[in-house]
């Protein structure tokens, strides 16, 4: 998986990239858990899934992708597709879950490459 944000693109050329493929927005959420467990951060990505579905059946299309974890360094990151940042932030705050950023990226999974 290929995840390109902060100074590899800017959050302009990001969209227009985005854009260019007709692909939904993909957003990286960026959240620091300290002291967590393999089953709070399942529990934490259940939660996401589950308002991010629970969104889409009210009308605003968000999915919860997948969720990477590093034990080392207390970081989690999220990927959600969806219509606006606003959207995303709004689908972790239903959640309660904590998060520090939000940045749109491209998401490129090994499928996507020769």
């Amino acid at each position: 998986m290929l995840v390109l944000a902060g100074s590899l693109a800017s959050p302009r050329r990001t969209r227009e990239l985005n854009r260019e493929d007709n692909l939904m927005p993909t957003y990286m959420i960026e959240r620091f858990l300290p002291g967590v467990t393999a089953s709070d951060v399942r529990a934490t990505a259940a939660r996401a899934k589950h308002e991010a579905v629970r969104m889409t059946e009210e009308g605003t299309a968000v999915q919860y992708l997948e969720s990477m974890f590093s034990v080392e360094d207390e970081t989690g990151f999220c990927l959600f597709e969806g219509p606006s940042r606003e959207a995303i932030r709004e689908a972790n705050a239903r959640a309660q879950i904590p998060f520090e950023r939000i940045a749109e990226v491209i998401h490129i999974s090994a499928e996507e490459v020769d």
